[in-house]
């Protein structure tokens, strides 16, 4: 299934399963509550190619009850974590070309859900390539969001500029 094909998957799915997590939310919950709602499931991505092993967990939300919010947070998450596999597979292709590549290279991701409650969604997910010589590179990327805006939170939104401007 090409990357075009499964993030309209990815969608479709998200929509179906939309309904059926509904069902199941409780009534005597607070109306914020309930607004902001939210599950996280891992859809699985995996490709592997002469040039690349690809191996990626893709967080994607449901049940948010604005499906406006919901699509663009899970479509943020698919374009990221296809960017970084398809930018691996670019380096691969450049090795191959130059003759350098002598394994496939890799792209894995991991996510956790961190905090999920009060309208604020953290998801650290972790970014794992290799592109030869010993050892692999890991990068750790925070993804803090306000469920109700479906803004990423950063710094700024939690400190008072005061005390940023005062820690630089």
């Amino acid at each position: 299934m090409d990357e075009k094909n499964y993030c309209n998957f990815l969608i479709a799915i998200n929509v179906m399963f939309f309904n059926a997590a509904n069902v199941f939310a409780e009534p005597n919950q607070s109306k914020a509550t309930q607004e902001c709602n939210v599950n996280v499931r891992t859809f699985h991505y995996e490709k592997i190619t002469d040039l690349i092993k690809s191996n990626l967990d893709v967080p994607n939300l449901t049940g948010l009850k604005n499906l406006h919010i919901q699509s663009r947070i899970n479509k943020m998450f698919v374009k990221d974590i296809f960017a970084f596999s398809r930018r691996i597979e670019k380096l691969a292709m450049q090795a191959k070309k130059d003759g350098v590549l002598r394994n496939p290279y890799e792209a894995y991701t991991r996510f956790k859900v961190a905090y999920n409650c009060n309208c604020i969604l953290s998801i650290p997910v972790t970014f794992y390539e290799y592109t030869g010589g010993a050892h692999g590179n890991t990068t750790l990327k925070p993804y803090n969001i306000n469920l109700k805006t479906g803004k990423i939170i950063g710094y700024k939104d939690i400190f008072k500029k005061a005390l940023i401007i005062r820690l630089l």
